[in-house]
């Protein structure tokens, strides 16, 4: 996320997908194998499980990703005096166990979530962070596409530039989303007033044109906004169309 009435360019904001769970995991867990185990099951599943998704055991992230969020977050834009300022957050159809999975495969997390309180004195001693936010379906009580859960992560930009005593305008700023999903990634982000740009790894979306930049696959028309469609994530910081994005 950028402040456009600073700069032209975009503000950057990092949305990692997941799987969806309304239930608490341990529910979930339960109505998924009893069906297909006769008798009890071992006292060992659950514990095992959940501690197995609450960390990295049970996820392997895009080496691309990692390396292009920490490299990112040595930019000076990232600084909270910076301008233009850039913001990176997550948002996701998932449950709170994803800063706790974001920080297990590396990335230096900020707790801040939808109904977070805010206070003055922690954001200024809050040390460098990769992702700056997340916003969970979980918390929020709806999932992508709604434009409810990208307003949460609208509000929560508000927030913490409230706490660092910056006034907020959603009109200064340009809010991009990254994701994999044309429905509820790229049409659920323009629907609520954002930019979206879609990573297409196995080149299986079809385009409406083909690309001419490195890592840039094409473009297709979403909600009559054009959608960059790139082959992977470390293509945002060589494409060429958010220079906040770009790696110095």
């Amino acid at each position: 996320m950028v402040d456009r009435s600073k700069s032209s360019h975009p503000l950057f904001h990092y949305l990692f997908h997941s799987t969806s769970l309304t239930d608490p995991p341990s529910k979930v867990i339960t109505k998924t194998f009893q069906p297909h185990h006769p008798g009890p099951l071992p006292s060992s599943l659950t514990p095992n499980l959940i501690n197995r998704f609450w960390s990295k055991e049970g996820y392997t992230a895009f080496p691309d990703v990692l390396s292009y969020l920490r490299n990112l977050s040595s930019q000076p834009s990232r600084l909270p005096s910076a301008s233009p300022r850039l913001v990176v957050g997550v948002i996701t159809n998932s449950d709170d166990r994803v800063p706790d999975v974001l920080s297990s495969l590396g990335l230096r997390v900020n707790h801040l979530r939808h109904g977070s309180k805010i206070e003055k004195e922690a954001m200024q001693e809050q040390p460098q962070t990769d992702i700056d936010f997340c916003i969970m379906s979980y918390d929020v009580g709806c999932e992508k596409p709604s434009s409810e859960i990208f307003d949460a992560a609208t509000s929560m930009l508000g927030s913490i530039l409230a706490a660092e005593g910056t006034e907020f305008e959603k009109q200064d700023w340009d809010l991009l989303y990254v994701g994999d999903e044309v429905k509820k990634d790229a049409q659920g982000a323009i629907q609520a007033g954002w930019d979206a740009v879609i990573v297409d790894r196995g080149g299986e979306k079809d385009l409406a044109y083909e690309g001419d930049a490195p890592g840039v696959e094409g473009f297709i028309e979403v909600e009559g906004k054009q959608v960059v469609i790139l082959d992977s994530f470390g293509a945002l910081g060589s494409f060429g169309g958010y220079g906040l994005l770009k790696i110095e």
